[in-house]
């Protein structure tokens, strides 16, 4: 579990990633898109994100938000992506973090000191996703 404290907005460094070469879950053919619902409840409308042509599996969005260097590293070696689980999840808005590069199936949760999964919800957290250019969708 990561643990990352709240930083001033100075000390955020938002970065790109290049696009990922094929899918992790198969290897084939990528397709690059912009989600299209007028209403996204997840705060994600018209957000470009990356899609197997032949799975048709998610694999991440093709932008630098949540994408921040102080992010833990991916099992690729390279600093993770953060993003909002939807509010259908078991953890409803918990943030956790994937590989930015969509091509190994990291993932982990963002806990607090007491081992809790932080929640987009939680105290002071709007200004902390805002500075990572993360929607709520709430």
């Amino acid at each position: 579990m990561f643990r990352i404290p709240l930083r001033p907005r100075s000390m955020y460094q938002t970065r790109a990633v290049p696009a990922p070469e094929s899918c992790c879950a198969c290897n084939s053919s990528l397709i690059r898109t912009n989600t299209t619902s007028a209403w996204n409840r997840k705060g994600n409308r018209n957000r470009p994100y990356y899609s197997c042509g032949d799975c048709d599996k998610f694999l991440g969005f093709a932008d630098s938000n949540g994408n921040d260097a102080n992010n833990p590293p991916c099992n690729c070696g390279i600093p993770s992506k953060m993003q909002i689980a939807g509010p259908e999840k078991p953890v409803s808005r918990g943030l956790h973090f994937v590989c930015s590069l969509a091509t190994c199936k990291f993932y982990e949760p963002w806990t607090n000191e007491m081992g809790e999964q932080v929640r987009a919800t939680d105290d002071g957290m709007a200004e902390v996703l805002a500075r990572l250019g993360l929607r709520t969708g709430v």
